[in-house]
């Protein structure tokens, strides 16, 4: 019997409060605060379609007004934002004078206005033409001085936004450093995110699957194996167990062999997989029978150790 997993994209190891949102596709998932006007905010889009960000909007809330945003008070300031993001993707702004980390300056989006905060300042994602508290989609909500000089990143178990007030049990702090420094697809590098995105595991097609090679008529044999997913994921194939020396299984799926002989006869029982890179998979057996069902060729008649010459010779002397 096969066994199917559901595995998570990444893991995450804070626990998260409750939300309250408009929409759960994007969310506020790093907020950068660095020297002179290294200022960045990056959104993901953590849904699985690609979201229109033309209905989007980002805004600054600075100072003493850092809490309006919650009463439907106006921004200081606000950028529509644009273009398409795609599932999984991230959408990058930063400081038009921003220079560190040097990275992500090529694929940013430039605004000086809303991304000219200092460390006590709110930030709002929200959709709609006019700002009201129920069209927040997410929001980095500062309460007080101490987010200056730091990266926060959002933890990967977080893929809704909020609308409340900044929750330390929701984000990761890193020093600026550790942010300039990030290797590619690493956690804290501005312009990539990991989140936990609920992937379902592939499936095997077809079974069961069972192969009988009879030598009366072949010495060879091929059987190809099929898995659907869900997602469209790239699948590959692979052996896990009992795979005969004279057989191959591909990673496209193709269990194959040629050459058998008669010392190949007998059952075989072959562990496969089927993974989609993304942590889902699916096992299965093949089940081969090796046989040969060509007529027995009859022994020659056997005179005994004497043969013929010897039963005549006993014959004449039994008949003096």
């Amino acid at each position: 019997m096969s066994r199917k997993f559901l595995l998570l994209a990444t893991a995450a190891a804070a626990v998260v409060g409750p939300v309250s949102v408009s929409q759960a596709d994007v969310i506020i998932s790093q907020y950068y605060e660095g020297t002179s006007f290294n200022k960045w905010i990056e959104l993901t889009n953590t849904g699985s379609s690609s979201v229109n960000l033309s209905n989007y909007n980002l805004s600054l809330y600075s100072n003493a007004a850092n809490t309006a945003w919650k009463t439907g008070g106006s921004p200081n300031a606000t950028m529509g934002l644009t273009g398409s993001l795609a599932a999984g993707g991230s959408y990058v702004v930063r400081h038009a004078s921003a220079t560190t980390p040097s990275y992500a300056t090529g694929s940013a989006v430039s605004n000086s206005s809303v991304i000219n905060f200092n460390g006590d300042d709110s930030i709002v994602l929200w959709t709609g033409s006019s700002y009201s508290f129920s069209s927040v989609v997410d929001a980095f909500g500062a309460t007080s001085s101490a987010f200056g000089d730091t990266s926060r990143v959002r933890n990967a178990n977080v893929t809704t936004g909020t609308n409340a007030d900044y929750n330390a049990a929701q984000w990761t702090i890193f020093s600026n450093a550790q942010v300039d420094s990030a290797g590619v697809n690493t956690t804290q590098r501005i312009g990539f995110h990991a989140f936990n995105s609920a992937n379902t595991a592939p499936s095997f097609t077809g079974e069961p699957y069972s192969l009988l090679v009879d030598l009366a008529a072949t010495s060879s044999f091929s059987l190809g194996v099929t898995a659907t997913d869900a997602e469209n994921n790239a699948l590959t194939y692979s052996v896990t167990s009992g795979l005969p020396s004279f057989a191959s299984f591909s990673s496209s799926g193709l269990f194959s062999g040629s050459g058998l002989t008669t010392n190949d006869l007998g059952t075989y029982s072959i562990g496969i997989q089927v993974a989609d890179g993304n942590g889902g998979l699916d096992t299965s057996i093949i089940s081969l029978e090796v046989i040969d069902s060509s007529p027995a060729v009859p022994e020659p008649a056997s005179m005994g150790l004497l043969g013929a010459a010897g039963l005549m010779a006993l014959r004449r002397r039994r008949a003096r």
